[in-house]
This record gives C-alpha cells, structure tokens and sequence, in this order.
C-alpha cells in the first residue's frame, strides 16, 4: 500500500472567537485564505523571536562592555588619587592607610600617547653668511 505523502503539515488550533474572526477579517483583507494568513502570522512570529532573541544578547554584551568602561574609569581615578589596590584581597586602600606616595600612574590618552610617540622636528640648519 502507497503511503500519502502531504507538502504542508496540519495544525489543529482552538481560539476565543472574537480572535477567530479578527483573524478571518485580516486575511480576507488581504486577499489571501486563513490558512495562508495564519502561516504568514507564525512565520512573522518565528523571525520576531530569533530578532528579539539577538537583541537581547546584544543588549546583554552592550552591557557588560559599559559595566567594564565604568569600572576602568573608576580605577583610573582611583589610581590618580594615589589609592592602592591589595592584590591579595581585591580591595582598594585609600592614600591615609597606605601611606605611600603617588605611583606617577598617568592615564593613556590620546593626546599623551601623541606626545609621547611624536618625534621632534629638525633644527633648522645654519646658513653660511657669502
């Protein structure tokens, strides 16, 4: 016996009516059957949640890359009020605990890094008086 093979598959669904006939009002408005209407909904559907769902992790990395900016300026100000960090408890100690002097830590910028990578310029030579 030959086995019916179908294209499409079946669903069988339950609504509240009144979102029967909502559905039935939109497809006919688009001139298409409720079958194909309702297709188009849950494939829109499908792409709606992977798009949400990419933008969540977006979101998510946008985040934690803010969280770490806000936390290297924090210890850059830290730093340049002579506050230490204890590499064995993680903790920052203030300059009256310490009682170290600065460190000279100086925070890279760009200006800074430019002065300290620019090359002088040549003197000018001397011209001989004829």
């Amino acid at each position: 016996m030959k086995r019916y093979r179908r294209k499409t598959g079946v669903i069988a669904i339950r609504i509240p009516a009144p979102a029967l006939d909502e559905i039935k009002k939109e497809a006919t408005a688009a001139s298409m059957s409720i079958s194909d209407y309702t297709q188009q909904l849950i494939t829109r559907g499908r792409e709606w949640q992977s798009a949400i769902g990419e933008a969540r992790n977006l979101l998510q990395t946008a985040n934690a890359e803010a969280k770490r900016i806000v936390s290297s300026k924090l210890e850059g100000e830290l730093r340049r009020r002579n506050w230490r960090l204890e590499h064995d408890t993680g903790k920052w100690v203030p300059p009256g605990v310490h009682q170290l002097p600065a460190d000279g830590f100086i925070e890279p910028t760009e200006p800074a890094m430019a002065a300290d990578m620019a090359v002088p310029a040549p003197k000018p030579k001397k011209r001989r008086a004829s």
